[in-house]
């Protein structure tokens, strides 16, 4: 029996996370958190430190400063009530996230080696998106951030992953979610789709 736990950051509980569209919806978070830490580190930004539990006393720390650091690890404690059946996936992404913290807090380690965790983590998220890609909307966030994924995977890398994904190739990837996006009502974001696939054809 999964137990409640208290939440900062995520809009849902420990019994709404394993809906489909909630576990789509926490990988989103977690990549846009790493993309901010990426961010930080290539721009060398301030990065605020890790606030460890037992200085945060709900609700009376409303006012400490709060990272991507702090929503990552929140997120990543609830990928456990999302993905199951992937213990040893999740444990694998604590444990990456746990270096990194690990790294962040060394002052002289090299900035590509941080880099390079940042992408270790990314990889790992990839398996679990794998496990969501009949989600429409994770794959048009996808196809949103191909700036911010290239940028740190390296250039071309969201359209190999995309295929990696839809061996079909691009256009079975923008059926399905064109026709989800349509059973759904939602027929305003099928142009844009279709203009962020095509931005990917021309690489072809």
């Amino acid at each position: 029996m999964c137990t409640s736990r208290q939440v900062s950051f995520s809009p849902f509980s420990s019994h709404t996370v394993s809906e489909d569209h909630n576990r789509s919806l926490l990988l989103q978070f977690i990549l846009n958190e790493l993309f901010s830490l990426y961010t930080h580190l290539s721009q060398d930004l301030a990065l605020p430190s890790l606030v460890e539990k037992e200085a945060r006393i709900l609700p009376f720390d409303w006012a400490l400063e709060q990272g991507p650091l702090n929503r990552m690890s929140e997120y990543l404690s609830m990928l456990p009530l999302a993905f199951p059946q992937r213990v040893r996936l999740v444990k694998s992404a604590q444990k990456c996230l746990n270096a990194l913290i690990h790294s962040l807090r060394k002052k002289n380690l090299e900035k590509d080696l941080k880099i390079a965790q940042l992408k270790n983590l990314h990889q790992i998220m990839e398996q679990l998106i794998a496990e969501c890609e009949e989600d429409e909307n994770l794959s048009l966030f996808l196809l949103k951030h191909k700036q911010q994924i290239d940028q740190l995977m390296g250039n071309g890398y969201l359209r190999d992953l995309l295929l990696r994904l839809y061996p079909q190739g691009l256009r079975s990837l923008e059926e399905m979610v064109c026709d989800h996006y349509h059973e759904r009502g939602f027929f305003s974001l099928i142009p844009e789709l279709k203009d962020l696939i095509a931005l990917l054809e021309v690489n072809e």
